[in-house]
């Protein structure tokens, strides 16, 4: 039983993970992935609507930051990286917080660095989630991050300020009893998690496209 309820934790943690950062908007019951709040288009072209909200109507706040390296993130990367980056801030001090992207995008930026290297310990205390000697990279005020769910290609720019997962507070990966089906030996229980991630403004929030050619 220990054995099958550590599988699951992990199956949920990578499910979650998935959900988080791709395009979901084609999977039932699932939460909005950053491949789907965020599009892949100029700001001021966004079309469609999310959240309820149409972003074409409210371009002020309801579509997100957007440049394109065009394959050469050698040539064009951390130039847009900045761009992207100051758009999101809007000239003020509320700057994105994180930078996610592919493993080949990370290793780009890496690559453009040389000797002025900056890296970060992960975890500002030693509870902190994940191991605090483990460091990464940092892009002016944001951490750098790379996720195997990453979609091809690309960079999100995210503010959790603007960017929310809500939870309902009765169903937050609760199990429901053991049950044990019609001749069979086996129990079997539902692990259950009701929630959705909202986003307030995502002007606040970018994308930066074809991270992957150096």
């Amino acid at each position: 039983l220990e054995a099958r309820i550590e599988s699951a934790e992990l199956e949920i943690r990578d499910n979650f993970n998935t959900d988080l950062i791709t395009d979901t908007s084609a999977v039932a019951n699932s939460f909005h992935g950053l491949g789907e709040i965020l599009q892949g288009v100029a700001f001021g072209s966004q079309t469609g609507i999310f959240g309820g909200v149409n972003r074409a109507t409210l371009p002020a706040v309801w579509q997100n930051q957007f440049q394109d390296v065009a394959n050469a993130f050698g040539t064009n990367g951390r130039r847009f990286m900045s761009t992207v980056y100051n758009s999101c801030s809007a000239g003020s001090s509320d700057h994105p917080k994180g930078i996610l992207t592919t493993q080949s995008g990370y290793e780009n930026f890496e690559r453009t660095l040389e000797s002025i290297e900056r890296l970060h310990p992960l975890g500002l205390k030693p509870d902190a989630v994940g191991d605090p000697k483990f460091e990464m990279l940092k892009f002016r005020g944001a951490l750098i991050y790379f996720d195997a769910a990453c979609l091809a290609d690309t960079m999100f720019f995210w503010n959790p300020n603007y960017y929310y997962v809500k939870v309902h507070k009765d169903a937050h990966f609760n199990a429901t009893p053991f049950v044990r089906f019609p001749q069979q030996l086996a129990r079997t229980a539902i692990i259950y998690l009701y929630g959705q991630v909202c986003v307030s403004n995502l002007r606040r929030l970018g994308v930066l496209d074809n991270v992957d050619t150096f």
